[in-house]
């Protein structure tokens, strides 16, 4: 949800009122996937995947043993990457470290 004005404060507070209905796992699948369908961009929203928008968080922690990670205001957000940028970065990305993290390409 993107909240306005006065509520804007409880934007962060979002999960831990979902989660009193919904597992961690259905509110990630909510904010990614199922977002994708409504919008009828599966192929391109909510996934990862070659031509898909690259929009990623690297979350230290799980956030499907602790959804309030993701509400912390990103101090549980080492790297947000937006539109394929990378917007925020506290991790060590020297050229051998990410290499170290490369998936092959298949």
């Amino acid at each position: 949800t993107d909240l306005l004005g006065a509520q804007h404060v409880r934007q962060c507070t979002e999960f831990t009122i979902r989660k009193e209905v919904f597992t961690p796992f259905e509110i990630l699948h909510q904010a990614t996937a199922m977002n994708a369908e409504i919008l009828m961009e599966p192929d391109r929203l909510g996934c990862i995947r070659e031509g898909a928008f690259a929009d990623l968080l690297v979350v230290d922690g799980n956030p499907l043993e602790d959804i309030s990670l993701l509400e912390r205001d990103g101090a549980a957000l080492p790297v947000i990457i937006r539109k394929g940028e990378m917007v925020k970065c506290e991790l060590d990305v020297s050229e051998g470290a990410v290499r170290a993290f490369s998936w092959p390409a298949s």
